[in-house]
Parts: structure tokens; C-alpha cells; sequence
């Protein structure tokens, strides 16, 4: 699937079959040996996608270990519990969205440009994970832990979008305290809007996900360069 813009567009795709797990060697069919990083990365996919396809409270380590060709055991080689593992997961999709916020503020000459090529990445980020993050999100408001790691990688983005506005607004990345409001809104709108369309299984139109949320972060951060007329 790729969306289709005036900048760079990104073909992705959205993984459909489980991991091979166990079931898929023959008997005394052995494994080659793994290193730590290449066996840790095979559970953080497993358990990307059993959240993609089952609910949060059914995940444990001997239901994940079954869709890996690694041993039940090694779970706890790699994670002291699920919460650990979960934290791995969004952490990864933390850096992943900083570095592209970090190409976005960088582009101090076109920053208005290189914004389509941010939402890109974010709309296609959804596509690939949309139903792990909504479970992810979900089970923030249950497990204390979990909720403590959303909110902190929240407040680093808003902090980072909070700056962006400020230097939009006056060539000063000084944030007041009505740029962080703003930047909180940005998130949780987006954030809930994301999962409304990408992250339930049934997507809507991803060029229209894209477009929205452009009109939306234009209008915000740089509403002179709206068209005059334009909306929502």
C-alpha cells in the first residue's frame, strides 16, 4: 500500500501471516543458533503481531514463545516480564516517530514542506501497527507500568512538537505554555483519530487519513500558508 503524495511516497505493507513459530520445523529439524539481538528482535515481532490480532489480556510468554522457533525459556533471557517486553515494543515505535520529528525540525528553510513528508511516515507507521498500538493504548489505562511508559514518551513528543510551534510562531524555539497546550491537542487529536481509522482492522482510505491531517497540522502551525478557502 503506498500513499501517494507530492513528496517521496512510501510503499508499505501491513504484515497478515503469524510468525512461523514452532509448528512450522520438522522433527529433529534443529535451529541455527541465533544471536541475542536477532533472537530478542524474532519476540518483539511475535509480539507485535499476536497484539495485532488478539487482545492484550491474553498475551503471556508461553502463548508468544509459540509463534517463535525459540524456546519458552529464553523469554526470560531477554525481558523479566510481559510489561518489559511491551515497553521494548514502544520504545521502538518512540524512536522511530523522534527521528522522523528530528528530519522534520531540521528542515528550518521548508519546514511547512517537509511536514507532508512527517505525516507520511505516521499515517504509514499506523498502517503497519495501527491494531498494535490501539491494544497497546487500551491496556495503557489498566497496567500502571504501561500507562507511566505512554505517558512519558507523550510528553517528549509534545515537548518536541511544543518547540516546532514556537519557532513557527517567532523563530524562537522558547515554547510558552499555550504552545505546549497546542502541542497536546495535536497528539491526542491525531493520536485518536489514527486510531479511529488505522487501528481497528477495517482501515479507511490512507491518502484520506494523510490529507486530513495535513489541512489539520497546516492550519495549526503555519495557517499563512493555507489556502484561502481551504478547510477541514
Amino acid at each position: 500500500m503506498t500513499i501517494a503524495t507530492d513528496h517521496s511516497p512510501i510503499a508499505v505493507r501491513r504484515p497478515t501471516k503469524a510468525p512461523t513459530g514452532k509448528a512450522g520445523l520438522r522433527p529433529g529439524k534443529r535451529v541455527a543458533r541465533r544471536s541475542p539481538e536477532v533472537a530478542r528482535q524474532e519476540i518483539l515481532d511475535a509480539a507485535a503481531w499476536f497484539l495485532e490480532h488478539r487482545p492484550f489480556s491474553e498475551l503471556t510468554a508461553g502463548r508468544l514463545m509459540e509463534h517463535t522457533k525459540i524456546s519458552r525459556s529464553a523469554f526470560y533471557v531477554y525481558f523479566k516480564d510481559i510489561e518489559q517486553l511491551i515497553e521494548a515494543l514502544v520504545a521502538g515505535v518512540i524512536t522511530e516517530l523522534r527521528e522522523y520529528g528530528a528530519q522534520w525540525a531540521q528542515q528550518e528553510q521548508n519546514q511547512a514542506t517537509a511536514l507532508t513528508s512527517l505525516l507520511n511516515n505516521v499515517v504509514n507507521l499506523w498502517i503497519r501497527r495501527g491494531p498494535m498500538f490501539a491494544t497497546v493504548l487500551d491496556a495503557a489505562q489498566i497496567y500502571p507500568a504501561l500507562a507511566k511508559s505512554v505517558q512519558v514518551a507523550v510528553a517528549q513528543n509534545e515537548a518536541q512538537i511544543a518547540r516546532m510551534i514556537a519557532s513557527a510562531r517567532s523563530h524562537d524555539e522558547t515554547a510558552s505554555d499555550t504552545d505546549i497546550e497546542t502541542a497536546s491537542f495535536l497528539l491526542l487529536a491525531t493520536q485518536a483519530y489514527l486510531k479511529s481509522r488505522l487501528g481497528t482492522g477495517t482501515n479507511a482510505d490512507p491518502l484520506k487519513v494523510h490529507r486530513t491531517l495535513q489541512k489539520m497540522w497546516q492550519r495549526i502551525l503555519y495557517p499563512g500558508q493555507a489556502k484561502p478557502g481551504e478547510s477541514l
